[in-house]
């Protein structure tokens, strides 16, 4: 039977509208590409922009300048050893340990003036100082004895005995003096002595000690 010309353009009509639908539509995405698209979105929001890197890197910089050095914690510091002096003056240490000073001879014309001592060569920060000490009413060639200090501490004298004639005492350095003695040559008056002899005393921080060197008047043991 043949068709009618309305039915044959009809056929014609829902064919090409057939095609068109399949040449506009998209091909569906798999789900492996739908899973890899997130993963990269999800990372590219977690990637730090330049300027973010560059703000951090900034920042870290400025917190190592401000950030205080280890040896500068309170616990380090407080903990390096200080020295300490002495709270006692020249008189009060004299007044103090002169009379454990062993006198030259007994009876009242002997004994250690010190009051009259020279205390302005104590000193209660050093390593080592020194006072001389003078009988009363000495003379030119009257017996004397030196008392040492350690950080104003008494601890003895220079030699064990006394010597006649005032030395003279000099500093070397914070921990050191020098003794010079004077004594009479054969044939010298106690006026015209012109014997010397060098004695040097020093601190020993090791053996917490004095240290003799150098040379005694003659007859002088030690």
């Amino acid at each position: 039977m043949p068709r009618s010309p309305a039915l044959t353009r009809l056929t014609i009509l829902l064919v090409a509208l057939a095609l068109a639908g399949c040449q506009s539509g998209t091909t569906p995405t798999s789900s492996d590409e739908a899973g890899a698209s997130a993963e990269d979105a999800a990372a590219a929001s977690q990637e730090p922009t330049a300027a973010q890197t560059e703000e951090e890197n900034a920042s870290d910089d400025e917190s190592a300048r401000t950030r205080p050095p280890a040896s500068a914690s309170p616990e380090t510091a407080s903990a390096q050893p200080t020295e300490k002096c002495a709270t006692m003056t020249g008189a009060e240490a004299v007044s103090t340990w002169g009379p454990q000073v062993p006198t030259f001879r007994e009876g009242d014309d002997w004994q250690w003036d010190l009051d009259r001592a020279d205390t302005t060569t104590y000193d209660p920060c050093a390593a080592l100082s020194w006072v001389v000490l003078e009988i009363p009413r000495a003379t030119v060639s009257s017996p004397v004895q030196i008392m040492l200090f350690h950080r104003g501490q008494y601890i003895g004298t220079t030699s064990s005995e006394s010597i006649g004639f005032p030395p003279e005492v000099v500093r070397l350095d914070d921990a050191a003096i020098q003794v010079t003695y004077t004594w009479t040559r054969d044939g010298e008056s106690n006026a015209e002595a012109s014997g010397r002899s060098v004695s040097i005393f020093t601190w020993d921080e090791q053996t917490q000690s004095v240290v003799h060197s150098g040379e005694w008047p003659p007859g002088v043991a030690e």
